[in-house]
């Protein structure tokens, strides 16, 4: 009966640690770089007035265009979203992400966006 009882132990013990969860929340985000915005919705809706849009990111320091001329400031990733701290303060949720290309959501100005984008090729210099 002893035997019995530390056996169920051990196993629910076993059960316990062996079922972690995974936790996607900890991705490793590599932002540095320039990000191109092929697509993007307004409320909803696909919008062409982004179609030259970009983000940078470089340090720590965040440079768009998503209003037409570049806005720089300062932004911090925490999990799944980053805040930029500029003249158009926002935060960014990433809603999916791979090394080459990615989707943000915001609100700006009363309005949803959804950011497609791809990471810009690094240029290879012709001479070699």
């Amino acid at each position: 009966m002893i035997k019995n009882a530390c056996l169920l132990c051990f196993v629910v013990i076993g059960l316990a640690y062996g079922c972690k969860s995974d936790n996607k929340s900890e991705l490793n985000y590599e932002l540095e770089g320039r990000w191109s915005i092929y697509e993007a919705y307004r409320d909803g809706d696909l919008t062409t007035t982004l179609e030259d849009g970009f983000f940078e990111f470089q340090d720590s320091q965040l440079v768009t265009n998503i209003l037409g001329s570049p806005i720089s400031g300062v932004y911090k990733l925490e999990q799944n979203a980053f805040n930029h701290n500029s003249a158009l303060p926002a935060t960014y949720q990433i809603k999916s992400y791979n090394q080459d290309s990615m989707e943000l959501e915001t609100e700006i100005r009363g309005f949803d966006f959804l950011f497609k984008l791809h990471k810009a090729l690094d240029t290879i210099p012709s001479d070699i």
